[in-house]
């Protein structure tokens, strides 16, 4: 990957894992997006985006650390309005977004904090895609053939997206939620968030690599996990 694709993207390494991702911490989706999760030359995940009631978070700080391994990102809300009346003002909620790469894992976790004054309430949403192309693919060379996806397997807190390769072996995204969501469909995770004045809720998502050799298990080499 060429470092003009990479211009105003943050990377995260770690092991034979690395993630190519936006400054907020979404992974922009996109057929040429060179944003995603590879690992061992594989993309398993090409998409994971933020949003509150379908509108993107602003910005408000973003840094690398834990040798490259680590992205914690500030967001908080624009303005949000139910027609035409404004239900939750420009600046309410602070959103801090940590993304932790482990080995074979990518841990997420969202504190969300109140700062209005009166009781905020929201639907806040993770949206997710995996295409697993390889790494060749991702950097031009076209591929004749690809194996097939497999339809995405939901529970009350996890979602798999899933693909059986051109040599057989299957690769998955598991992805595993806490607390619960309210909903999940075949790509999005949805949380009801409703917090009084100063009050912080947390949600945590874990990211695991799988392939049908290898067990679904976290090797981080720091020791802050989930």
């Amino acid at each position: 990957v060429g470092t003009d694709a990479l211009r105003g993207a943050s990377v995260l390494k770690q092991g034979d894992a690395f993630c190519i991702l936006g400054a907020s911490g979404n992974i922009a989706p996109g057929p040429t997006s060179l944003h995603g999760i590879v690992f061992e030359d594989t993309r398993y995940l090409s998409s994971l985006v933020l949003t509150i009631e379908g509108a993107a978070p602003m910005l408000l700080s973003s840094t690398v650390t834990g040798e490259s391994a680590l992205l914690e990102a500030d967001l908080s809300n624009n303005d949000l309005y139910a027609g035409e009346t404004l239900r939750l003002p420009r600046g309410s909620v602070h959103i801090r977004n940590t993304l932790l790469l482990g080995k074979n894992a990518l841990f997420q976790t969202l504190d969300i904090t109140n700062y209005a004054t009166g009781h905020s309430a929201f639907g806040l949403e993770l949206a997710f895609a995996a295409d697993f192309i390889d790494l060749f693919e991702l950097r031009g060379v076209k591929r004749a053939k690809h194996g097939n996806r497999l339809p995405p397997r939901t529970g009350p807190a996890e979602l798999v997206l899933a693909y059986r390769g051109l040599d057989s072996v299957e690769r998955r995204t598991e992805i595993g939620f806490a607390p619960a969501p309210a909903r999940i469909a075949k790509d999005t995770a949805r949380w009801l968030i409703d917090l009084r004045p100063g009050a912080t809720s947390t949600i945590q998502i874990a990211i695991h690599f799988v392939h049908a050799t290898q067990p679904a298990e976290a090797t981080l080499a720091t020791t802050r996990a989930m």
